[in-house]
């Protein structure tokens, strides 16, 4: 096990911080990190990655290490871990900015401990493609490993006709998440099997009230939280509020709160 450097493009490289391997050269990589071994990302825009099970991948600086393309007409569909789930080995991805990018994850073996976290994701729904209504998240047919879901900060941005928003994450453990969602029209999309109990600091926002899936039960399956526009999800109590978050700039995935911002502070450290 060893941690290793990558950075983006072609060519030839040592893997130390000071010689990072190139992007074409990530097999190089994957092997000289070994099983549970560390590949870091420096600063860049990189290309399609496939994400091991068995790696930890990191971004040396926190959104430095930019995956896919903001420009995009399409999106790409990443494959999480091993597509059999056959494994016992876990994956790790954390502190990367992803532009129009689907993930299907893989949870693998029962006992394996994942990790999506400190990401942020800005992805433009398409009707195209395989698995073109799955949304930005899937976990269909993914193993019944744990997915740890901690402090990512996602934009979906939906085109008419798309229908569902992400499917099967409802046995993650989400925490400290931001969900935002600019919807093409009113029609009512659908998150399919809802979302897991014991969520907290987490905000849902959408723009258009009867676009935003309903029924989800956030209120009860979540605290320290706030929904807006969140369809039949709209009402707030306990711990939880139902307020505009005030985002910086949603319209291009700038999801920082301003300042007078009822969230901030409302969160738990517990």
């Amino acid at each position: 096990m060893a941690t290793v450097y990558i950075k983006p493009g072609t060519g030839t490289g040592t893997g130390t911080l000071a010689d990072p391997y190139f992007q074409s050269q990530i097999a190089t990589a994957e092997t000289a990190a070994g099983t549970d071994g560390t590949v870091l990302f420096t600063d860049g825009e990189y290309s399609n990655v496939t994400f091991d099970a068995g790696i930890n991948y990191q971004a040396v600086n926190p959104q430095g290490a930019i995956i896919g393309n903001d420009t995009a007409t399409g999106i790409t569909t990443f494959n999480v871990g091993n597509n059999f789930n056959n494994t016992a080995l876990a994956w790790s991805i954390k502190n990367f900015k992803f532009f129009n990018i689907r993930f299907r994850f893989n949870k693998n073996q029962s006992g394996t401990s994942n990790v999506f976290s400190s990401n942020t994701v800005i992805t433009t729904s398409t009707v195209t493609g395989t698995y073109a209504d799955v949304g930005v998240f899937d976990a269909y047919n993914a193993g019944s490993g744990d997915v740890q879901f901690h402090n990512n900060s996602i934009l979906y941005r939906s085109v008419s006709g798309d229908g569902i928003v992400a499917r099967y994450i409802n046995n993650f453990d989400i925490q400290n998440c931001t969900f935002a969602f600019l919807f093409a029209d009113a029609t009512t999309r659908t998150w399919t099997a809802g979302l897991p109990s014991g969520m907290k600091n987490c905000i849902f926002s959408s723009d258009t009230v009867a676009a935003f899936p309903s029924g989800l039960s956030l209120n009860t399956k979540a605290t320290y939280s706030c929904f807006f526009q969140c369809n039949t999800d709209n009402t707030a109590s306990g711990t939880n509020i139902n307020s505009d978050p005030l985002f910086v700039d949603n319209s291009i995935g700038d999801l920082r709160l301003r300042p007078t911002s009822l969230c901030i502070n409302a969160g738990t450290a517990s």
